[in-house]
């Protein structure tokens, strides 16, 4: 396994100068996976759909995602 760090860009020679802000260049490793357009759409959907449900009096529960159900909802009537 291959660790990346971040490396220091303009960074000053001498250390007896007064403090700079100074720029630092983070490797991709560290931003952690970037979501794909597709499973970011997804999740908006389910969110919307989300809300019809709710605002009908019903309730919805997200299921763990994968690429089977993404929504489970439960009706209610006025019968008891």
């Amino acid at each position: 396994m291959r660790a990346e760090v971040a490396e220091l860009a303009d960074a000053p020679v001498s250390k007896s100068g007064p403090r700079k802000g100074v720029w630092v260049r983070v490797p991709p490793s560290a931003l952690g996976k970037q979501r794909t357009r597709q499973h970011v759409l997804a999740d908006l959907s389910v969110h919307y759909v989300e809300g019809f449900i709710l605002e009908a009096g019903h309730t919805a529960q997200q299921l763990e995602r994968d690429y089977g159900y993404d929504l489970l909802m439960f009706t209610y009537d006025g019968a008891s």
